[in-house]
């Protein structure tokens, strides 16, 4: 990002995030913004295509022990009623206002969170 914004009412400043999303089993989910830029590929997927081997992922092990200290905003998300399921996990923006909507979908859930331009 090159300019600050308002994640869910939180600001976010300027900068590269890797994201996340916060799923417990139980509760609202989380957008999370986090500084730490990912791992290679390799390091968690052996088996990486030659080209696909250096591509950046994120974390899956060890969150909290490895860059939970390196988050930046940490917003929740509000459920929303869905008309059918998503087969595949979707992630959509929606012009609104002078920002969007960040919606993510998957199976019969739906989450969302607002994102404007902060100052």
């Amino acid at each position: 990002m090159e300019t600050p914004l308002l994640v869910g009412a939180k600001r976010d400043p300027a900068g590269t995030y890797s994201l996340y999303v916060h799923a417990p089993a139980t509760g609202p989910r989380a957008l999370v913004l986090n500084t730490d830029k990912s791992v290679p590929l390799a390091s968690i997927f052996l088996a990486a295509p030659p080209e696909l081997r250096d591509a950046p992922w994120p974390h899956i092990q060890d969150y909290q022990k490895s860059i939970a200290d390196k988050e930046v905003v940490r917003a929740a998300m509000t459920r929303s009623a869905v008309s059918e399921p998503e087969d595949l996990f979707t992630i959509q923006l929606s012009p609104q206002g002078k920002g969007a909507v960040v919606a993510l979908a998957w199976g019969d859930q739906s989450w969302s969170l607002p994102i404007e331009p902060g100052s």
